[in-house]
């Protein structure tokens, strides 16, 4: 069972690995810029923070 799970992760990943080689081979790649990465990363924190803020807020208003 344990290997058949291994196996069938490797070949997603194999997959996952043949269609970025596809994405490096047509062309379809950015520069690698870690500060977008991060700013994209605040900001899908902070929206989340904001959601969870505002269900807490009916959650504790409904009490």
């Amino acid at each position: 069972m344990k290997r058949e799970l291994r196996m069938n992760r490797l070949a997603q990943l194999k997959t996952e690995i043949d269609r970025g080689m596809v994405d490096v081979a047509e062309g379809r790649l950015t520069e690698f810029d870690p500060r977008s990465i991060i700013a994209v990363g605040r900001k899908l924190s902070t929206d989340h923070a904001k959601s969870a803020s505002r269900k807490r807020q009916v959650r504790l208003g409904s009490e």
